[in-house]
This record gives structure tokens, C-alpha cells and sequence, in this order.
């Protein structure tokens, strides 16, 4: 391990060592061992592994995303890493539409993206599919390494045709006009009124 400076911090119940200026190769498995006193000695131990980063971990970048689609298009979005990694272990992309992880079925490598060092993930979605969810949708890309997840939002949104009050008015008044049958019993309906009276 490589380490200028470590604090150390004890009480009763825990100890606190803390590690600063690591280099990658204090990159490891560690282990934390307690040996009860006199007169059991009783020992008790666990690991962890731990992963220094050569650099700070950013929010993946999308590509070729646009404001909006039609309904009869395939959407595909590029999701890849800001900057190459070499290290490992390396980032793993997930997709999710509306929180939900995306079947495998609509994901693809993105591009060459993997042998220059990135890493991509493209998403292939029907917009027929956004348009059956009224239209828009939030699509997420997360970049995700042990615990850490960093994320990358965009709406989705599909062109869906709306029917005009004009185009309402038009189809009721349609319904409404008489037909000349109906017009012909009514006037005859009032001419035997007529001579009833």
C-alpha cells in the first residue's frame, strides 16, 4: 500500500483509519481483524476490497439524442464514458426508461466506443412505445462502479396527432343533419296533425 499520510481513530465500539494520496496499486483486498483481551483472545475478522481510481469518476455523455421524433421511428441514442478507462476494474453503462431497466433486447455496443478505451451503450426504442406513453418519456444512462452511480437524464419525446375541436365540430354537425327520409316523415307527421285538427 501507498500512503503519505493515515490518521488513525479508536473508541470503544469502532476503529476509524483513514488514508489519503493513494497511488492504483493500494488497490486490494483488506482485512480487519479483533482480538478480544484475557482471557479469551477470541478473534473475529473481515474484508473488503478497495479500488483507487486513477481518476475521478463523471456523468456519462449522450450522443445523437434530438428534441423530438415521429411515432413511425426507431429512436437510437448513444450513452458512452466522458473519458477512456484503462483501469481495472472499468464502469458498467445501464439504460432505463420511466425508472425501469430496459430489456437487453433494445441496448447495443455503441459504436467503436470500446476499443479507443470508452465505454458505450446504445438504446434502440420504438417510438411507437412513446407514443403509447402519452408521448414523452425520461430515459436515464448510469454509469455505475461498486456502489458509485453517476447518471445522465434525457426526455424522449414523440410527435402524437391530436384531434382539433374544429375536426369535433365538423363530425357532430355531420351526425346531427337530417336526412331528406327523416325530413319527409316529419312533414308528413304535420300534415295529418293538420287535418286532425
Amino acid at each position: 500500500m501507498t500512503s503519505n499520510t493515515g490518521e488513525q481513530s479508536l473508541n470503544e465500539k469502532q476503529v476509524t483509519l483513514s488514508l489519503s494520496r493513494l497511488s492504483i496499486s493500494a488497490s486490494g483486498t483488506y482485512r480487519c481483524e479483533i482480538v478480544a483481551e484475557h482471557p479469551s483472545f477470541r478473534t473475529e475478522s473481515s474484508t473488503a476490497v478497495m479500488t483507487v481510481l486513477r481518476d475521478p469518476l463523471t456523468p456519462p455523455v449522450l450522443v445523437g439524442a434530438r428534441e423530438i421524433y415521429e411515432p413511425t421511428e426507431l429512436i437510437k441514442i448513444g450513452c458512452q464514458t466522458k473519458r477512456p478507462h484503462q483501469s481495472d476494474p472499468s464502469p458498467t453503462l445501464e439504460w432505463y426508461l420511466a425508472g425501469s431497466q430496459v430489456s437487453p433486447a433494445l441496448v447495443t455496443p455503441y459504436g467503436n466506443a470500446i476499443n479507443q478505451g470508452y465505454i458505450g451503450l446504445a438504446l434502440h426504442v420504438p417510438g411507437e412505445q412513446i407514443a403509447e406513453a402519452g408521448g414523452s418519456v425520461h430515459a436515464e444512462c448510469r454509469l455505475i462502479l461498486g456502489p458509485f452511480s453517476l447518471s445522465v437524464l434525457r426526455t424522449l419525446r414523440v410527435r402524437v396527432r391530436t384531434i382539433s375541436q374544429v375536426d369535433n365540430y365538423q363530425s357532430t354537425a355531420s351526425s346531427i343533419m337530417p336526412s331528406t327520409s327523416t325530413a319527409v316523415i316529419v312533414s308528413s307527421v304535420s300534415a295529418l296533425l293538420c287535418q286532425l285538427w
